[in-house]
């Protein structure tokens, strides 16, 4: 990964140590949420310390059906477990956080969405809201360079297992997506449009390839799409996924975004410091003109699990940001996940606004590449469910999700409620 970076500053792009910083733009190593090299997730750093509270009752393996109402104001949720079904009310607020997903499925499900809509499934509408609609996401296009360097891929060894079992160090502690950085595609912009990710293994395909050969792979985010898709019904069955439709590269704003985006990717594997790595191409574009980089970005997107804005609030086609969490009903519920963000945040990925920036309770520490120390710790979100294509990649790609079904998703969260 330093050559990765060094290529970027021979490129012409700045060095930082912090992204997090007055100015973002430049490479750099991440900073990552890690505990002892293992990632800290919000269930681990903040759940399972006060699973022992009074106030607090955890319930697993269970699935939301709907949400309850007295009157028009949400009283808790109705839930199976066990093939059985309960209610769970709540004396206060009712809080949905299943993501930018399954919110909108619940939601609907309990009457609050778009009415006609509503209507076709037979739903009485409760609330007419435009719930699903204004869907972004993170799409990410990547290259990959076959390498003679050892990478990840040869990494799980007895002697790294030790490591990071015993010191919390070692290539095991690897993120994946090591290093990288963010950029701008033209003059005027007030923050970065897109970022890269540089991954030390063959990681193509959305990671659903087994990786055979040692590989480098960075590919360039998009940051804040202008193309919009839904997430809508596709049963009454709160059990069935709904359908995705992300509508990846709709706008000629992204398509061009992405474009320039490529095309300084591949200006940084030219440089020198890369290059003297690289064995030979595994997944680049024909050339670097603009038809062969939009067929490189046809067939070779895919998400970073980012989506957002499905639940933002207002009425049909005129999403506002007013009352941020206060959504869906005239009083009782909230919603709290990134669901509720009309847009994708301008300097980075929305996991961080999802979960909120709050103090760490993590020691920081900075290392460099070469013993996989642990680096400054960043609050990023938990892993969403994973996702598979079900069409190829493009306008009009669609995505099928199971329903979350973890604790830390949508599960109720009876007492603190």
């Amino acid at each position: 990964m330093d050559a990765v970076l060094q290529a970027a500053e021979q490129a012409g792009h700045r060095r930082t140590d912090d992204f997090n910083g007055p100015e973002q733009d430049g490479v750099g190593y991440y900073q990552l949420t890690q505990r002892a090299g293992m990632r800290c997730s919000a269930a681990v750093a903040y759940l399972h310390p006060a699973m022992e509270r009074p106030n607090l009752t955890v319930i697993t393996d269970a699935l939301c059906m709907r949400l309850l109402f007295d009157g028009r104001r949400a009283a808790g949720v109705e839930v199976e477990r066990g093939n059985a079904l309960s209610e769970l009310r709540a004396d206060r607020e009712a809080i949905l956080c299943a993501g930018a997903y399954n919110s909108p499925q619940i939601l609907m499900l309990s009457g609050i969405g778009i009415g006609a809509e509503l209507q076709r499934y037979g739903i009485r509408p409760r609330v007419d809201l435009a719930v699903g609609e204004n869907l972004q996401d993170h799409a990410n296009v990547g290259l990959a360079f076959l390498t003679d360097t050892e990478t990840l891929v040869t990494a799980r060894t007895e002697t790294n297992l030790a490591l990071l079992l015993n010191e919390g160090r070692g290539p095991l502690t690897s993120n994946i997506g090591e290093a990288g950085g963010f950029f701008r595609t033209r003059d005027g912009l007030p923050g970065p449009d897109f970022q890269i990710h540089a991954a030390p293994v063959m990681f193509v395909d959305e990671g659903l390839a087994l990786p055979v050969d040692h590989a480098l792979v960075f590919g360039a985010c998009l940051l804040r799409p202008t193309s919009r898709g839904k997430v809508f019904l596709r049963s009454l069955l709160p059990s069935a996924k709904p359908h995705v439709l992300h509508n990846y590269f709709t706008t000629e704003e992204d398509r061009q975004t992405m474009v320039q985006a490529v095309r300084r990717l591949l200006e940084i594997a030219e440089q020198p410091a890369l290059a003297a790595y690289r064995r030979g191409d595994l997944r680049v574009p024909a050339s670097d003109s603009d038809a062969d980089i939009l067929d490189h970005i046809r067939h070779h997107t895919q998400t970073l699990y980012h989506p957002v804005g499905t639940c933002a609030i207002g009425a049909v086609g005129r999403q506002r940001t007013a009352r941020p969490r206060r959504r869906w009903a005239a009083g009782g519920g909230r919603l709290g996940d990134a669901g509720r963000h009309p847009r994708q945040h301008q300097r980075s990925h929305d996991h961080d606004r999802g979960e909120g920036r709050r103090s760490d309770p993590r020691p920081r520490h900075r290392g460099d590449h070469g013993d996989h120390s642990r680096r400054p710790a960043k609050l990023t979100g938990p892993d969403l469910p994973d996702a598979h294509p079900w069409q190829d990649v493009g306008a009009g790609r669609e995505l099928s999700r199971k329903p979350a079904e973890r604790p830390e998703d949508h599960r109720s969260v009876r007492d603190a409620c």
